[in-house]
C-alpha cells in the first residue's frame, strides 16, 4: 500500500509502511540544531505517543508561529500520524493574559461609568475596542511572518512519511 496523507477541516492524517521507532527516530533527528546549514531548523519533542515540531527562525522569535501537535501510533502494522496545527504556547498565554486583562478592567471601568451616569461612556468603549484590535493586529502580523512555516513542517513530516 502507499503511504497517504489526508486531512480533515482540522486535523491532518499520515500513513506510512515504516516501523513507528523508524519515524520517531527520523524525527528526532530534525529536532538537532543545525548551523550553517542551507536547510530549515525545526525544534520540538518527539516519542513513541506524540510529538510536537514547530520551524525555529535564525533571528527572530515569534510567539504566533504555528506548532504542529500529533499522536503517532501504529495500527495495521503501518505508523500513523493524527495532529494540527496550533499556536505556540508563548502567543497562546500571551493573548490569553492580554484579553483576560483588557476585558476585566474593561467591564469595571464600564461598570464604574455606568453607576456614575457618566456621558463620556462612548470613549470607554472606543478604547476597549482599540485596544482588542490592537491586539488582533500583533496576532495576524505574528501569523503573516510565520506563514511558510506550516508547509515547511509539512514538508518535513511528509519526508520522513516516505518509503
Amino acid at each position: 500500500m502507499k503511504n497517504s496523507e489526508t486531512r480533515d477541516s482540522n486535523h491532518y492524517h499520515f500513513v506510512s509502511d515504516k516501523a513507528l521507532p523508524i519515524v520517531v527516530l527520523g524525527l528526532s533527528k530534525k529536532m538537532q540544531w543545525q548551523i550553517n546549514s542551507n536547510e530549515d531548523n525545526f525544534a520540538g519533542k518527539v516519542d513513541n505517543r506524540k510529538l510536537s515540531i514547530y520551524k525555529r527562525s535564525d533571528f527572530l522569535g515569534n510567539a504566533f508561529k504555528p506548532v504542529f501537535v500529533g499522536k503517532l501510533f501504529e495500527q495495521d502494522g503501518k505508523t500513523r500520524l493524527v495532529g494540527s496545527f496550533r499556536m505556540f504556547w508563548l502567543g497562546r498565554l500571551a493573548s490569553s493574559v492580554w484579553f483576560l486583562s483588557v476585558g476585566f478592567i474593561f467591564t469595571v471601568i464600564l461598570i464604574s461609568e455606568l453607576i456614575s451616569k457618566d456621558p463620556e461612556i462612548w470613549n470607554t468603549t472606543l478604547v476597549g475596542i482599540l485596544f482588542v484590535s490592537g491586539a488582533l493586529l500583533i496576532i495576524r502580523l505574528g501569523m503573516w511572518l510565520s506563514r511558510k512555516d506550516k508547509n515547511c513542517i509539512l514538508d518535513l513530516i511528509r519526508r520522513e512519511f516516505r518509503n
